[in-house]
């Protein structure tokens, strides 16, 4: 008898490990995904999302240089499927410049993902900073990794560097975004069922259905 309760104990635990896995990334999530406002027909001009199974994704958007096409990396989760675009930063170890040590100093080139353009100036967290000819800037890696918001002509532009790869001493190359549409996907958790990703936004949810399930070739 004690040995039988043992057994059932045993496997009550598997059953009820097997019960956590969550429900919302069982079956095959893995394909291209097309945007959709929950009509019949979707346009394949419109933005859609590919889930290799690899663990990579690639998501294309129109623009106004557009595509725009960025990739990066989903995972499960308890919550659901969880996507963060791939961002490169480019680092090179730099010598010490006058009386910036190379500890505690790194320097910076700006460029713009749709050719190059002299910035002058830019704002970055509220601070003027002046730019050199050539767009660079001379600054700490502390300054770097505490900035949230960066403004170039009065209009708010997306940096692209990863915060936690800014270290001192190094010479960094970062590619800032200056449109709207370029597809950019930040650690978010989106929920996939019956065919349909939901992705939440700030002013609710938008939804990119699976293709097979379209209709589209």
């Amino acid at each position: 008898m004690k040995y039988a309760i043992i057994f059932i104990c045993v496997c009550m635990s598997f059953l009820s490990i097997g019960c956590s896995v969550p429900k919302c990334i069982t079956g095959n999530i893995e394909g291209k995904y097309y945007y959709f406002e929950g009509g019949e027909d979707e346009v394949t001009s419109l933005p859609s999302i590919t889930l290799y199974s690899d663990s990579t994704f690639e998501y294309i958007a129109p623009g106004l240089g557009g595509p725009y096409h960025s990739t990066g990396v989903w995972s499960n989760t308890k919550k659901g499927i969880r996507l963060s675009t791939r961002f490169t930063c480019i680092g090179a170890i730099i010598e010490p410049t006058g009386m910036c040590e190379k500890e505690d100093s790194i320097e910076v080139f700006f460029s713009f993902l749709e050719g190059k353009r002299s910035l002058n100036e830019i704002i970055i967290n509220k601070c003027k900073v002046v730019l050199d000819s050539a767009n660079y800037l001379r600054t700490t890696a502390n300054f770097l990794n505490e900035c949230t918001n960066f403004i170039v002509d009065g209009f708010e532009i997306f940096p692209i560097c990863p915060h936690c790869s800014i270290s001192n001493g190094n010479r960094y190359t970062i590619i800032l975004v200056d449109n709207q549409y370029y597809p950019v996907i930040n650690n978010e958790v989106w929920i996939s069922k019956d065919g349909i990703l939901n992705r939440p936004l700030r002013d609710g949810t938008c939804m990119f259905r699976k293709e097979h399930t379209t209709g589209l070739k």
